[in-house]
């Protein structure tokens, strides 16, 4: 659930289990909201209010037995008293927004991935998993095909190339992804690839397209943004696959 250090080959995990971390994940995503919430506030009437919703999200966890999937850290952050999140923890947890996006929708629960230069709305995600409210899992729940999610997989895992590839000189050709013995490809010929099978948009000056450019022509804040998304995406996606 967390990413590792390497990756090891296991079973996928089951529809409800995704079903029961996603929930989890939300609690911790909805009371990331409460910090954000309070930050902004002084009046203490606003900072008790949700000191008491950030309480019943935390019996709402223990009811429905989320805690165990939770990560050890997730559940320390959890349980810490609202307005003690430091600035930088508060931003590095709105990352758990993209693999919380991520198994929504291997549940089905939206249709379609956000693209690669564009985070997951945390109101959407919230308003369907329905945090707070008696857990339970529909009579028809169901993870997408392996196919649909392996694709998504790769997708995810080609953004991160980019990325990587963005530190190095360009023109240069960079490892493949996609195979096995690493034979190295160059980022136009990646691109027109990959949009072939599907993976990619159509590309932009022999480039991945994002934010209606070439990605070479980014900022570097923009290429961080891209990254972050990707590492996110790529992680909560390969452990959907196995791994």
């Amino acid at each position: 659930m967390e990413q590792s250090a390497s990756s090891v080959l296991q079973a996928p995990p089951d529809a409800l289990t995704v079903f029961r971390r996603a929930h989890s994940l939300g609690a911790l995503v909805q009371r990331w909201e409460f910090e954000q919430t309070i930050q902004g506030f002084d009046e203490m009437s606003i900072v008790e209010i949700h000191k008491g919703m950030a309480s019943d999200l935390g019996k709402w966890l223990e009811r429905e037995g989320l805690h165990t999937f939770l990560s050890e850290s997730e559940r320390g952050l959890v349980v810490m008293p609202l307005g003690h999140w430091q600035t930088d923890l508060v931003e590095a947890v709105g990352w758990r927004l993209e693999p919380l996006g991520i198994f929504a929708w291997a549940l089905s629960l939206i249709k379609t991935l956000p693209p690669y230069d564009r985070r997951f709305s945390q109101d959407d995600l919230l308003m369907r998993l329905k945090i707070g409210k008696p857990l339970q899992p529909p009579a028809t729940l169901h993870l997408r095909s392996a196919g649909e999610l392996q694709a998504a997989h790769r997708t995810a895992r080609l953004w991160e190339w980019r990325a990587q590839a963005a530190q190095r000189p360009m023109g240069a050709d960079q490892p493949d992804p996609m195979n096995p013995d690493g034979h190295p490809t160059s980022i136009a010929a990646q691109a027109a690839g990959a949009w072939k099978e599907g993976l990619l948009p159509e590309p932009i000056g022999e480039d991945f397209p994002a934010f209606g450019r070439a990605y070479a022509s980014l900022s570097r804040q923009q290429i961080d943004l891209l990254a972050a998304i990707a590492e996110q995406r790529a992680a909560a996606l390969g452990w959907l696959c196995g791994q």
